[in-house]
């Protein structure tokens, strides 16, 4: 068993298989939190543990006031993409690494496009007024 562990604060919007790969780890203990928390629930959260060592974001945001209440922060992440919800210029001058999900939703976004051009194209908004 590890004796460095690293305590990660995770969204419970957060897939079941990746907190399972996470939470099989001996080196990292998983700590779930609520989606919907907002700035002072999700600060009150950081401040109960003597250590936060990462953040598994979804729709909570991240900034001053959060990072001043984890103690021994090393990185930010979010499940999703974009970065409005996380005050970038703060974590960049504290050296913390921000990461999204990247182009994980890419095929989805793709879908809604393709699904909303041929909704169009066949003229399905005007059929609907009948």
């Amino acid at each position: 068993m590890a004796t460095n562990k690293k305590r990660v604060l995770i969204t419970d919007s957060m897939s079941k298989a990746g907190i399972a790969v996470l939470a099989a780890r001996d080196d990292v203990e998983v700590v779930p939190f609520r989606y919907t928390a907002t700035g002072p629930d999700y600060v009150a959260i950081l401040k109960s543990h003597d250590a936060v060592h990462a953040t598994i974001l979804g729709g909570t945001r991240f900034g001053e006031p959060e990072l001043a209440a984890a103690k021994g922060m090393q990185v930010v992440a979010r499940v999703g993409v974009g970065y409005d919800a996380i005050d970038i210029p703060h974590m960049t001058k504290h050296k913390i690494p921000v990461m999204t999900s990247g182009i994980a939703n890419s095929p989805s976004v793709a879908e809604k496009a393709m699904t909303l051009m041929l909704t169009l194209a066949k003229r399905m908004p005007e059929l609907d007024k009948w």
